[in-house]
Protein backbone atom coordinates (compact mmCIF):
# COMPACT_ATOMS: atom_id res chain seq x y z
CA UNK A 1 0.00 0.00 0.00
CA UNK A 2 1.00 3.25 -0.82
CA UNK A 3 1.09 6.48 1.08
CA UNK A 4 0.65 9.11 -0.77
CA UNK A 5 -1.60 12.02 -0.48
CA UNK A 6 -2.59 14.01 -3.20
CA UNK A 7 -4.57 17.68 -3.44
CA UNK A 8 -5.46 19.99 -6.06
CA UNK A 9 -5.55 23.69 -4.92
CA UNK A 10 -6.76 26.87 -6.42
CA UNK A 11 -4.38 29.90 -5.72
CA UNK A 12 -5.65 33.61 -7.00
CA UNK A 13 -2.84 36.11 -7.88
CA UNK A 14 -1.32 37.71 -5.62
CA UNK A 15 -2.00 35.52 -2.92
CA UNK A 16 1.09 34.40 -0.64
CA UNK A 17 1.41 31.01 1.22
CA UNK A 18 3.68 32.71 4.41
CA UNK A 19 6.73 30.49 4.90
CA UNK A 20 5.74 27.07 5.93
CA UNK A 21 6.92 23.61 5.88
CA UNK A 22 5.96 19.97 6.08
CA UNK A 23 6.90 16.70 7.93
CA UNK A 24 7.12 15.04 4.43
CA UNK A 25 8.40 15.92 1.35
CA UNK A 26 6.40 18.00 -1.17
CA UNK A 27 5.88 17.35 -5.40
CA UNK A 28 3.99 20.83 -6.54
CA UNK A 29 3.07 20.05 -10.24
CA UNK A 30 1.98 23.67 -11.76
CA UNK A 31 -0.91 23.07 -13.86
CA UNK A 32 -1.32 26.22 -14.75
CA UNK A 33 -0.44 29.85 -13.45
CA UNK A 34 2.29 30.25 -11.45
CA UNK A 35 4.62 32.46 -8.95
CA UNK A 36 7.55 33.09 -7.42
CA UNK A 37 9.07 30.27 -4.23
CA UNK A 38 11.42 31.47 -1.85
CA UNK A 39 13.23 29.07 0.24
CA UNK A 40 17.03 28.30 1.42
CA UNK A 41 17.91 32.14 0.79
CA UNK A 42 17.26 31.47 -2.88
CA UNK A 43 14.14 32.58 -5.33
CA UNK A 44 12.32 30.87 -8.00
CA UNK A 45 10.17 31.00 -10.53
CA UNK A 46 7.69 27.91 -10.57
CA UNK A 47 5.80 28.11 -14.53
CA UNK A 48 2.88 25.96 -15.73
CA UNK A 49 3.91 22.69 -16.73
CA UNK A 50 7.02 22.49 -14.34
CA UNK A 51 7.50 19.99 -11.21
CA UNK A 52 9.10 21.23 -8.15
CA UNK A 53 10.34 19.03 -5.25
CA UNK A 54 10.77 20.29 -1.88
CA UNK A 55 12.46 18.11 0.89
CA UNK A 56 10.52 17.42 4.09
CA UNK A 57 10.96 20.33 6.81
CA UNK A 58 12.17 22.99 4.25
CA UNK A 59 10.63 25.93 5.19
CA UNK A 60 9.64 28.13 2.40
CA UNK A 61 6.94 30.32 0.79
CA UNK A 62 5.01 30.45 -2.30
CA UNK A 63 3.64 34.20 -3.78
CA UNK A 64 0.89 33.55 -6.57
CA UNK A 65 1.69 35.67 -9.78
CA UNK A 66 -0.89 34.18 -12.31
CA UNK A 67 -3.98 32.53 -11.09
CA UNK A 68 -2.94 29.14 -10.57
CA UNK A 69 -3.75 25.16 -9.82
CA UNK A 70 -1.60 23.28 -8.21
CA UNK A 71 -1.26 18.96 -8.19
CA UNK A 72 0.58 18.86 -4.20
CA UNK A 73 1.87 15.73 -3.49
CA UNK A 74 2.92 14.76 -0.09
CA UNK A 75 5.64 11.69 0.09
CA UNK A 76 6.90 9.81 3.42
CA UNK A 77 10.26 9.55 3.67
CA UNK A 78 11.54 6.58 1.49
CA UNK A 79 8.60 6.39 -0.45
CA UNK A 80 10.20 8.48 -3.67
CA UNK A 81 13.76 6.94 -4.06
CA UNK A 82 16.57 8.73 -5.42
CA UNK A 83 15.08 12.52 -5.21
CA UNK A 84 17.89 15.02 -4.18
CA UNK A 85 18.24 16.55 -0.70
CA UNK A 86 17.70 20.11 -1.41
CA UNK A 87 14.80 22.02 -3.46
CA UNK A 88 14.80 21.34 -7.20
CA UNK A 89 13.21 21.68 -10.07
CA UNK A 90 12.86 18.07 -11.95
CA UNK A 91 12.64 16.85 -15.57
CA UNK A 92 9.11 16.07 -16.48
CA UNK A 93 8.39 12.98 -18.91
CA UNK A 94 5.47 12.73 -21.10
CA UNK A 95 4.15 9.71 -19.11
CA UNK A 96 4.31 11.67 -15.78
CA UNK A 97 2.70 14.52 -17.19
CA UNK A 98 0.00 12.91 -18.61
CA UNK A 99 -0.74 11.39 -15.42
CA UNK A 100 -0.64 14.45 -13.51
CA UNK A 101 -2.88 15.88 -15.86
CA UNK A 102 -5.55 13.15 -15.62
CA UNK A 103 -5.25 13.26 -11.77
CA UNK A 104 -6.16 17.60 -12.07
CA UNK A 105 -9.35 16.36 -14.32
CA UNK A 106 -10.34 13.76 -11.87
CA UNK A 107 -9.33 11.45 -8.89
CA UNK A 108 -9.47 8.00 -9.75
CA UNK A 109 -11.48 5.26 -8.35
CA UNK A 110 -10.85 4.12 -5.08
CA UNK A 111 -9.89 0.82 -6.11
CA UNK A 112 -7.22 2.39 -8.47
CA UNK A 113 -5.70 4.75 -6.24
CA UNK A 114 -3.31 2.22 -4.99
CA UNK A 115 -2.50 1.37 -8.57
CA UNK A 116 -2.08 5.01 -10.10
CA UNK A 117 0.44 5.74 -6.98
CA UNK A 118 2.42 2.92 -8.02
CA UNK A 119 2.80 3.89 -11.60
CA UNK A 120 3.68 7.73 -9.79
CA UNK A 121 6.25 6.43 -7.90
CA UNK A 122 8.16 4.16 -10.58
CA UNK A 123 7.79 7.29 -13.16
CA UNK A 124 8.90 9.84 -10.54
CA UNK A 125 12.26 6.94 -9.06
CA UNK A 126 15.43 8.54 -10.18
CA UNK A 127 14.18 11.57 -11.79
CA UNK A 128 16.93 13.96 -12.99
CA UNK A 129 16.68 17.76 -11.26
CA UNK A 130 17.04 20.19 -14.12
CA UNK A 131 19.99 22.50 -14.35
CA UNK A 132 17.64 25.54 -16.55
CA UNK A 133 18.31 28.72 -14.85
CA UNK A 134 15.16 29.38 -12.72
CA UNK A 135 16.94 30.03 -9.11
CA UNK A 136 18.80 33.07 -8.10
CA UNK A 137 20.46 33.85 -5.08
CA UNK A 138 18.55 37.39 -4.92
CA UNK A 139 15.14 38.48 -5.22
CA UNK A 140 13.60 38.62 -8.64
CA UNK A 141 11.50 41.38 -9.83
CA UNK A 142 8.47 40.88 -10.85
CA UNK A 143 8.89 42.12 -14.04
CA UNK A 144 11.18 39.20 -14.85
CA UNK A 145 8.06 37.20 -14.67
CA UNK A 146 6.33 37.79 -17.97
CA UNK A 147 9.55 37.47 -20.29
CA UNK A 148 10.63 33.90 -18.47
CA UNK A 149 6.97 32.55 -18.59
CA UNK A 150 6.78 33.72 -22.53
CA UNK A 151 10.16 31.78 -23.26
CA UNK A 152 9.34 28.56 -20.92
CA UNK A 153 6.03 28.95 -22.67
CA UNK A 154 7.82 28.69 -26.27
CA UNK A 155 12.00 28.34 -26.09
CA UNK A 156 13.14 29.85 -28.91
CA UNK A 157 16.79 30.67 -29.56
CA UNK A 158 15.51 34.17 -31.55
CA UNK A 159 13.59 35.15 -28.98
CA UNK A 160 14.82 38.71 -27.60
CA UNK A 161 13.61 41.36 -25.10
CA UNK A 162 12.05 43.54 -27.29
CA UNK A 163 8.95 41.30 -27.81
CA UNK A 164 9.02 39.13 -24.71
CA UNK A 165 8.96 42.49 -22.62
CA UNK A 166 6.22 43.81 -24.47
CA UNK A 167 3.31 43.55 -21.39
CA UNK A 168 6.18 43.40 -18.66
CA UNK A 169 6.07 47.16 -18.18
CA UNK A 170 10.04 47.76 -18.49
CA UNK A 171 12.29 48.44 -21.18
CA UNK A 172 14.47 45.96 -22.46
CA UNK A 173 17.60 47.69 -21.07
CA UNK A 174 16.10 47.60 -17.85
CA UNK A 175 14.94 43.88 -18.57
CA UNK A 176 18.81 43.12 -19.36
CA UNK A 177 19.68 44.68 -15.58
CA UNK A 178 17.59 42.67 -13.84
CA UNK A 179 18.55 39.28 -15.63
CA UNK A 180 22.14 40.09 -14.70
CA UNK A 181 20.97 41.06 -11.11
CA UNK A 182 18.89 37.94 -10.48
CA UNK A 183 20.75 35.23 -12.47
CA UNK A 184 24.36 36.72 -12.77
CA UNK A 185 24.05 36.75 -16.40
CA UNK A 186 23.00 38.38 -19.74
CA UNK A 187 19.37 37.75 -20.97
CA UNK A 188 21.14 35.98 -23.69
CA UNK A 189 23.21 33.74 -21.98
CA UNK A 190 20.19 32.55 -20.01
CA UNK A 191 18.19 32.26 -23.29
CA UNK A 192 20.75 29.99 -24.38
CA UNK A 193 20.76 27.82 -21.19
CA UNK A 194 16.99 27.38 -21.69
CA UNK A 195 17.09 26.82 -24.86
CA UNK A 196 19.51 23.82 -24.58
CA UNK A 197 18.14 22.15 -21.39
CA UNK A 198 14.41 21.61 -23.61
CA UNK A 199 16.88 20.39 -26.47
CA UNK A 200 18.42 17.79 -24.21
CA UNK A 201 14.40 16.97 -23.13
CA UNK A 202 13.89 16.24 -26.33
CA UNK A 203 16.70 14.74 -27.20
CA UNK A 204 16.03 12.27 -24.42
CA UNK A 205 12.56 11.89 -25.95
CA UNK A 206 14.06 10.37 -29.04
CA UNK A 207 13.45 13.77 -30.77
CA UNK A 208 16.01 13.88 -34.32
CA UNK A 209 18.53 16.71 -34.31
CA UNK A 210 16.66 18.18 -37.22
CA UNK A 211 13.70 18.18 -35.75
CA UNK A 212 14.87 19.84 -32.74
CA UNK A 213 16.77 22.46 -34.18
CA UNK A 214 13.44 23.19 -36.06
CA UNK A 215 11.37 23.08 -32.70
CA UNK A 216 13.81 25.97 -31.12
CA UNK A 217 14.34 28.35 -34.03
CA UNK A 218 18.10 27.51 -35.07
CA UNK A 219 18.57 28.46 -38.60
CA UNK A 220 20.35 25.79 -39.79
CA UNK A 221 21.31 21.91 -38.21
CA UNK A 222 24.79 22.87 -37.72
CA UNK A 223 24.37 25.98 -35.84
CA UNK A 224 22.22 24.32 -33.46
CA UNK A 225 24.43 21.00 -32.91
CA UNK A 226 27.38 23.34 -32.60
CA UNK A 227 25.76 24.99 -29.44
CA UNK A 228 24.44 21.32 -28.42
CA UNK A 229 27.60 19.57 -28.25
CA UNK A 230 28.76 22.69 -26.48
CA UNK A 231 26.34 22.54 -24.10
CA UNK A 232 26.78 18.80 -23.09
CA UNK A 233 30.31 19.22 -22.75
CA UNK A 234 30.00 22.13 -20.34
CA UNK A 235 27.33 20.52 -18.42
CA UNK A 236 29.61 17.05 -18.20
CA UNK A 237 32.26 19.02 -16.61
Amino acid sequence: MTNIDVLCREYQCGQATGTHCHGRGQLVYVQRGGGLLRCDGQACFVLAGQLLWLPAELEHDFRVMRDSLLLLLYCPAGQVHGLPSSVARLELSPLLAQLFEERVRRAPAPDLVDAYNRVLLDQLAGLSPSQAPFFSGAGLDPRLFAVVEALCRRPDIRAGLMELGRHSGAAPRTLQRLFHRAFGCSFRRWRQRLVMEKALQLSRQGLSHTRIALELGYGSLAAFSSAFNAFLRERDQ
